[in-house]
């Protein structure tokens, strides 16, 4: 029996094919060409023996029902006087139904013998193989999105410090919150019910509150102005009365005092200034002069008949 497959691969041989030449036309599995070449019949899924020998045979260029009838002779489904042996013909019936499409769509034993064949066609060993592979391909995938976006999410939470120096930070303010700037020669002058103008004759400090909302303090720097526009009034504290020079819509008001002074309440509308207080700095007195500090409180009070002729206010 062994010579009878013998007989098929030096066929297959003598024609210069390979086995992954018929499986490829055949698409029966190789190691079912394998089975059949080494007469490993057993190896076969049952009932579908005839079925692979015949495409085995007919791809091969060999007389189909020849091998087949030799095939049956061995295997005992034929007599050598060609009498039939009992389920010969049954197996003829069988092979016939899968090598064949199915009449009508719906036959279900027709459906389940041509899964089967196409499921025995089938090399399971590459459907495995390639299912883990992909399986494996997918975690990386899903494995490298989720570490992507978990970078990106951290790179867009960091928050860019920069080091900002005291010195620029309190020069920012200064320059925001004050609006000094040096006055230019043809300097429009602000829109508005209450205008003011502060030129700095010395460095001062000044505190400002206009219309008693907006409140700021900054250091005036010798020479510079500020303009101020306001709709009410303005309220001041200068850190040296002699210091800043005040001007009312276009009208010199002057200093407000001595350079041993300091303005601590000074409050201007548009009639001029309307409230006043002094204050004097404290400044050691020659012991020779005890006159000039016998009455401290008349040098705090200053008449406002020498600034706008209004009557005086403390």
């Amino acid at each position: 029996m062994k010579e009878y497959f013998q007989t098929l691969k030096k066929k297959r041989i003598a024609k210069k094919r390979t086995l992954e030449d018929i499986h490829q036309k055949t698409r029966l599995p190789i190691h079912y060409l394998k089975a059949i070449e080494e007469g490993e019949i057993e190896k076969l899924p049952r009932g579908y023996e005839r079925i692979y020998l015949r495409r085995f045979a007919h791809e091969l260029g060999m007389d189909v029902d020849e091998v087949l009838k030799d095939f049956d002779v061995l295997t005992g489904r034929l007599t050598r006087e060609g009498g039939e042996a009992v389920g010969a013909n049954d197996a003829s019936a069988q092979e016939e139904e899968a090598d064949k499409e199915p009449a009508e769509s719906f036959l279900p034993e027709a459906k389940q013998k041509r899964f089967r064949s196409r499921m025995d066609s089938w090399n399971m060993e590459k459907i495995q193989k390639y299912f883990w592979i992909g399986l494996g391909g997918v975690i990386l995938a899903i494995t490298g999105y989720l570490t992507v976006q978990q970078y990106l999410a951290t790179r867009n939470s960091k928050v860019n410090i920069k080091e900002v120096p005291v010195s620029d930070i309190a020069r920012e303010l200064t320059k925001a919150d004050s609006s000094v700037a040096q006055k230019k020669p043809g300097q429009k002058e602000l829109a508005a019910g209450l205008k003011i103008e502060l030129k700095a004759r010395e460095k001062t400090w000044v505190k400002e509150i206009k219309d008693s909302r907006d409140t700021t303090d900054y250091i005036l720097p010798a020479g510079t102005v500020r303009n101020i526009a306001a709709r009410e009034q303005v309220r001041f504290m200068f850190g040296r009365a002699d210091g800043v020079e005040v001007w009312l819509n276009g009208q010199n008001l002057g200093t407000m005092g001595r350079g041993d002074q300091v303005v601590t309440r000074l409050v201007i509308n548009r009639q001029g200034i309307v409230e006043k207080r002094m204050h004097s700095s404290i400044v050691p007195r020659p012991p020779s002069a005890p006159d000039s500090a016998a009455a401290p409180s008349d040098s705090s009070k200053v008449s406002m008949r020498q600034i706008g002729g209004m009557s005086p206010v403390s």
